[in-house]
């Protein structure tokens, strides 16, 4: 997903700042308790989890550990000749989209082709193919009849290119369509709560300093597009409010500006909150609150704060104690919002995890946004892949989720004590220690 240098991104020393910054006052929701190995097996489970594992595949498990595996031809390695990228669940949670990677070993040549699969993996179509894009992401539309598509282009005249567009899964008798919306130039967007709308802010050119802008595209006519002519702060995806009757934008500076509720009719506009700097946001599942983000000084990780607004009631708002925050997720139930930070004290590393000075370690923190306390969930080494999302968690979690349907659990991937990127699962209330699910990377829990 290509970059503008304004928008809100973490330094290089991103990894570095993870594992040194300290952290104090973190609160502890309720300590670790010893736990029978069998506790995973009585636990209510609560949808599913898709993942790549180890050896390269597209795998469906859940908290029990049942794991089923949906490809077996991937690989792994720089040798690699079949890998799979970018699971994603459906809405409904009854399938995921992936993608497959094929290098021919003479001529160096990449063909991909996307597939949908249930959850068995019994029943899989292909749904796309290509020679000259690479998806890297993947967002259903909520009513899982579209499915929006960010792609690399790999020919040679726009080589890093991005471009977006709409795979159609609703013909009977034919195979699914592909509509280009925009090339060229980074594209962050959202989806109306009925998925016959884009909300998107993008660039209108790939140069560097191309003004940018937020419009409204509906998906069945490309040429009909309403656009927000204001002064954009800094950010990278814009979010739907009020059953999909506003966008919230920040409207100011790169330095400054104001979170605003735009009626996408009438026109008339809340101010909901100020932010400083960079901004990265999301409005909660029952669209009663506004999470945000800000970074007031661009070089500076450490300010990264996490904000919570009330959006019927901007007066009524706080804001989390511990930080920088680098990441957050909302509950399904909108009561919660898990988020991560550095690490408050190695002490408390559990030996399920690797040790060692230099790998990355995180805290994972929940705050209940109505009684605005906050406890530890776990702390753990982050796997490099893990880290590669980090940048992008803006856009990535309107269409991932790290909580289960119930709000009970969450999922992480971590390294291991053995080495290996390991899959956990974990209580949202911090009083059980995390369990190993399976050994991959990429865990992403379905909707339902």
């Amino acid at each position: 997903m290509k970059r503008r240098s304004r928008s809100l991104r973490l330094p290089l020393s991103f990894v570095a700042a993870l594992a040194a910054l300290a952290l104090s006052g973190c609160g502890l929701h309720g300590l670790h308790v010893q736990q029978s190995p069998l506790l995973k097996y009585f636990a209510p489970r609560s949808g599913h989890i898709a993942f790549i594992g180890v050896d390269g595949n597209v795998r469906i498990g859940d908290q029990s550990g049942r794991v089923i595996k949906i490809t077996s031809d991937g690989q792994v390695g720089s040798s690699a000749k079949v890998t799979y990228g970018a699971p994603t669940w459906s809405f409904n949670g009854k399938e995921i989209v992936y993608a497959r990677f094929t290098v021919n070993p003479q001529t160096k040549a990449q063909t991909t082709t996307v597939f949908t699969s249930n959850l068995s993996g019994k029943r899989v179509r292909k749904i796309f193919s290509s020679k000259s894009l690479a998806p890297f992401y993947f967002y259903w539309s909520p009513n899982d009849r579209e499915i929006g598509m960010l792609s690399q282009i790999l020919d040679a005249q726009n080589q890093g290119g991005i471009q977006m567009g709409v795979i159609d899964l609703t013909a009977t008798n034919a195979a699914p369509s592909y509509r280009v919306v925009n090339s060229d130039a980074p594209f962050y967007w959202v989806w109306d709560p009925v998925g016959a709308r884009l909300v998107a802010h993008t660039q209108t050119g790939n140069a560097q300093d191309a003004p940018d802008y937020v419009r409204v595209i509906p998906v069945n006519n490309e040429a009909a597009t309403d656009q927000l002519k204001v002064s954009l702060g800094a950010f990278d995806t814009p979010a739907i409010a009020a059953g999909g009757k506003e966008v919230v934008i920040p409207v100011g500076t790169a330095d400054a500006s104001d979170l605003v509720a735009t009626n996408r009719q009438t026109g008339r506009q809340r101010m909901l909150a100020k932010s400083l700097g960079s901004v990265s946001y999301a409005v909660s599942p029952n669209g009663k609150w506004l999470a945000y983000i800000d970074q007031a000084d661009s070089k500076d990780t450490a300010s990264r704060t996490l904000h919570v607004v009330n959006m019927a009631n901007p007066r009524d708002f706080f804001t989390v104690k511990e930080k920088p925050v680098f990441t957050f997720n909302w509950s399904p139930n909108s009561r919660e919002i898990a988020y991560i930070v550095p690490l408050q004290s190695k002490a408390s590393i559990d030996p399920m995890f690797a040790q060692g000075r230099k790998l990355p370690y995180t805290q994972l923190q929940v705050v209940d946004v109505a009684k605005r306390d906050s406890w530890s969930v776990s702390q753990f080494p982050v796997t490099q892949a893990y880290l590669n999302g980090v940048p992008f968690n803006d856009q990535y979690q309107h269409s991932s989720t790290i909580w289960s349907p119930n709000s009970k659990y969450l999922v992480f991937s971590a390294y291991t004590a053995q080495g290996s990127p390991g899959v956990f699962v974990v209580g949202a209330d911090g009083n059980i220690r995390p369990d190993l699910v399976a050994r991959g990377e990429y865990p992403s829990w379905s909707w339902k």
